[in-house]
């Protein structure tokens, strides 16, 4: 018994296959940007592209990071309620149909959804919570900070 669970160990460490870990997302924007707390409601509206401006009038520039990345699996479990597939239909019908001129800019990973946040005064985008720091501002999301025991933005299913 103990053979079949060392080698079953050996083959998902020779494949990459890893431990899953919870990941809290933190929505973060640009350091400048006047908004701090977001309702679930507008966080859903902002990145399906329902709300395209902030409170104060400025297009709002969403980025995602691209299928398949952890990230964005909990974004589409949490957030779209779709597969990546389904988004990527669903958009491009809003653009089609003329609701939005832009699709979401989409950033390959934390380290350049923070340096795309930086550049641009009205970006929104997503990361990793551990890849926070002090160049973009993470926004609360219905007054709840990230890693708080009531944030509902992460891999495992949100408390009740």
């Amino acid at each position: 018994m103990n053979r079949s669970i060392a080698m079953v160990v050996l083959i998902l460490m020779l494949t990459g296959a890893g431990v899953v870990r919870a990941m809290d997302l933190a929505i973060v924007v640009n350091r400048s940007n006047p908004v701090d707390d977001v309702t679930w409601r507008e966080l859903e509206a902002i990145f399906e592209l329902r709300q395209q401006f902030w409170k104060g009038g400025d297009r709002v520039a969403v980025i995602i990071q691209p299928a398949r990345h952890a990230e964005k699996t909990v974004m589409l479990k949490q957030v779209y309620h779709k597969t990546d597939e389904s988004l990527n239909k669903y958009l491009l019908n809003r653009m089609f149909k003329g609701e939005i001129s832009d699709l979401p800019q989409i950033a390959p990973s934390n380290e350049k959804v923070k340096d795309e946040i930086r550049k641009q005064v009205n970006a929104i985008g997503f990361i990793d919570a551990a890849a926070i720091d002090d160049t973009v501002k993470v926004l609360k999301i219905d007054g709840t900070t990230v890693h708080s025991e009531r944030y509902r933005l992460r891999s495992v299913d949100p408390p009740s």
